[in-house]
């Protein structure tokens, strides 16, 4: 093998390693992204929820993937407002066009989160029977 060919073998393992490594770097960025937006859910922060959704908006598919992404237990991030019963936050999510229906791990959809007889499960409930009634049209 020529030195030429040896330095550009070389270069070519050196530019598969640093893609290796920034591809690692943004999926653990996407992680750490997930993981503050399922922490500001469970406090209610809506002003921040807002800000990231609307930032999410400018990546094509970015909020439909973050609404849809699930935890370890399969919980959306409208699971974790509706766990929190943070009704704004709740109502940005599904004006945002989180599904009301997805289940978790445990075949509990989103209102099924919420405590019984409140505003959230309410509105999640009745956002559920809406979704599927556009579903069998």
């Amino acid at each position: 093998m020529k030195k030429g060919q040896f330095l550009s073998m070389m270069l070519v393992l050196e530019v598969c390693i640093l893609l290796i490594a920034v591809s690692c770097f943004f999926f653990l960025f996407a992680l750490n992204v997930f993981s503050l937006f399922t922490d500001t859910l469970c406090t209610g922060f809506t002003e921040i929820v807002q800000y990231i959704l609307s930032f999410a908006a400018n990546a094509e598919g970015c909020a439909t993937r973050m609404l849809n992404t699930v935890d370890a237990e399969g919980d959306t991030p409208l699971h974790h407002a509706a766990r929190g019963e943070h009704m704004d936050t709740v109502k940005l999510l599904l004006e945002a066009g989180a599904c009301p229906k997805k289940e978790n791990a445990y075949g509990q959809a989103a209102a099924e989160m919420a405590d019984q007889d409140t505003e959230v499960r309410a509105l999640l409930t009745a956002k559920q029977v809406e979704a599927s009634i556009h579903m069998a049209d």
